[in-house]
């Protein structure tokens, strides 16, 4: 991958969401905190940039069908809204797919950040090989997650025409050709101009307020389903299913390739946790990572309502650690103290947890959903003009998404839906 995100972006508002509270500690750690990741940042898109044939371009991306086009009346639109709970301020699944968005920009950027602590504390320790190895999971994360989460793409340096790409690459100074020089630079400003989903622009951009209301879920739905009314006042609307299929199927390939990475980088990690464990830590002071599954079944969302659901069994393990400040007061002094192996393990343990919640928590949520919604959309499609028999179904191998599934309201879990 390019990039993992911008040495600016660890300032942005969007990391500073609510997370646990945390004890007060020194603002010089929080500052030094900041300093230490622009620079670990700085290093690792150095050696991201000068092999930029390691990530996955955009026009590489499987993208979805372009979906199918159906008609439909204003009341069959009406009573589709409807069927999400978007009235009387309800939270239905496009409510809670706006907010599990928000929770997953705001944990990826807390995973990262705490990625680079742990790095920069077993550099500090001398570990052997802490730099290239934790280079290689922080890179690989931001590879997984970018069709979803491009913490490069930056709206607002395209819209002053700066030419971030090419001054980074001047920078850095590669010792390269000048073709190799301008090849980077291209596949660098494709990243910058490329939305993830969830970033401004995208398909499921949640916007800036601090959670979902009506208006913004109405608006989300219309741009899932390229809502395009009779621009002559007439009662027809035409809806294609291409941009919803586009975000389930790029949801399902996240959730599946860092499944495998959440397999792999939890052995690694979790090693060095065990290796910085002192043996004479009192239990009370352990910070033990989640181990239990996300259990399929028993809780069931058409029986308790999505607010039941989502606070159930989601909310309370896909808190983000925190912000930059948050971060800094939590782990700084760990990170440059020898003598704090055991908040060094914590703070790994505090990663493994936060890779699960984003993983195993928030990723199942937004399948869950996009199932939720395909359900009411099919029925819509059903008493619409140029009808569709599996209108929005995503059609992926060994991908079951039948609509006799779909009526049990399955649960995500292993790479596959279960019923329970």
């Amino acid at each position: 991958m390019l990039i993992c995100k911008a040495a600016s972006i660890l300032t942005d508002k969007d990391s500073q969401s609510a997370g646990v509270s945390l004890p007060a500690g020194s603002t010089e750690n929080a500052q030094n905190l900041v300093q230490r990741k622009n620079a670990a940042l700085k290093r690792l898109r150095e050696l991201q940039a000068a092999n930029p044939a390691t990530r996955l371009n955009p026009d590489q991306i499987s993208w979805a069908p372009p979906g199918e086009t159906i008609v439909v009346n204003q009341t069959q639109w009406a009573d589709f809204e409807t069927s999400l709970g978007m009235v009387n301020n309800q939270r239905g699944p496009v409510w809670y797919l706006l907010e599990a968005v928000t929770r997953f920009k705001a944990l990826s950027i807390s995973l990262e950040a705490t990625a680079l602590l742990i790095q920069d504390a077993l550099v500090n320790r001398d570990e052997p090989n802490a730099l290239p190895i934790w280079d290689n999971y922080i890179g690989r994360f931001g590879d997984l997650i970018e069709p979803l989460d491009n913490h490069l793409f930056d709206p607002d340096d395209i819209a002053s025409g700066t030419n971030m790409a090419r001054q980074f690459v001047q920078d850095i100074g590669i010792g390269v050709s000048l073709d190799k020089q301008e090849t980077i630079v291209g596949a660098l400003q494709k990243t910058q101009l490329t939305p993830g989903l969830m970033n401004r622009g995208g398909t499921l951009d949640p916007g800036n307020i601090q959670q979902p209301n009506l208006l913004s879920t109405k608006v989300t739905l219309r741009r899932l389903f390229d809502y395009n009314a009779d621009p002559q006042g007439g009662d027809n609307i035409l809806l294609n299913s291409g941009p919803f299929l586009q975000a389930w199927e790029l949801t399902y390939k996240a959730a599946t390739a860092l499944a495998e990475f959440e397999a792999e980088a939890r052995d690694m990690a979790d090693a060095f946790r065990l290796q910085y464990l002192p043996l004479d830590a009192n239990e009370d002071e352990i910070w033990h990572p989640i181990t239990e599954p996300y259990p399929v079944g028993r809780f069931r969302r058409q029986s308790i309502g999505y607010d039941g659901y989502w606070f159930s069994k989601y909310e309370g393990r896909t808190r983000p650690a925190g912000g930059d400040e948050e971060l800094g007061e939590r782990w700084g002094e760990s990170v440059t103290n020898k003598n704090l192996n055991l908040a060094v393990s914590n703070m790994i343990a505090s990663y493994l947890d936060q890779m699960d919640g984003l993983i195993k928590g928030l990723l199942p949520m937004l399948m869950n959903l996009f199932a939720d919604i395909a359900l009411k959309a099919h029925a819509m499609a059903a008493k619409s003009s140029w009808r569709s028999k599996n209108w929005p179904l995503l059609n992926m191998p060994g991908l079951d998404t039948s609509l006799d599934l779909l009526e049990r309201y399955p649960e995500w879990s292993e790479g596959r839906y279960e019923t329970g």
